[in-house]
């Protein structure tokens, strides 16, 4: 989630891609929000990670490379 969108992604490919992401999702996950908890806002029933101040082409550039052709 960028200020302006909502990118929905698999949890799988992130982790795999970037080990910023795989140290994100290594962390337990809390289902009430508490400070510093990334994952307490959700979207039909999934988790949200939060983008702020990223830029929406940079992160769809991200993501293009994330889902790059084997």
């Amino acid at each position: 989630k960028t200020d302006s969108y909502m990118f929905r992604v698999h949890k799988s490919i992130l982790p795999r891609e970037s080990t910023v992401f795989k140290d994100m999702f290594a962390f337990p996950v809390k289902e009430s929000p508490t400070e510093g908890n990334v994952f307490a806002d959700k979207y039909e029933g999934l988790p949200v990670v939060p983008l702020i101040g990223d830029d929406e082409k940079d992160v769809i550039q991200l993501l293009k490379m994330f889902y790059k052709p084997t």
